[in-house]
């Protein structure tokens, strides 16, 4: 019914469930685990590319002018998006969260299965 692999396939609905958690649990894991080194490698890659600001974030930078008349200098704001820390450990938080994931997985693919009562 669901597929013609012999002996493997499961026997009812209830136990399709179980199956196809077993089927593919491998090919989750592994999707789970690139999903997650993705999170840390675009995270730290727009972090860096974003200034690497080891604070809070910020929208805006000073720049200090000088007036070419008199001579004075002076402060501008201006705007410029600054990604600080925050946005970092957020995507490590997920790359994390992705991998914890793919661990619980794991572990619960080789665990027996569940029998209805």
């Amino acid at each position: 019914m669901w597929g013609e692999n012999g002996g493997g396939s499961p026997r009812n609905e209830a136990e399709f469930g179980v199956w196809i958690a077993r089927e593919y649990a491998g090919a989750m894991v592994r999707a789970l685990q690139a999903l997650g080194v993705l999170f840390w490698v675009v995270g730290l890659g727009w972090w860096l590319a974003g200034g690497a600001n080891p604070g809070f974030t910020r929208n805006q930078e000073q720049v200090k002018v000088l007036d070419e008349i008199t001579g004075i200098e002076a402060i501008e704001w201006r705007q410029k998006f600054s990604p600080g820390l925050e946005f970092l450990g957020g995507a490590l938080a997920a790359g994390v969260g992705c991998w914890g994931a793919a661990w619980v997985l794991r572990k619960r693919a080789g665990s027996p299965p569940i029998s209805p009562k």
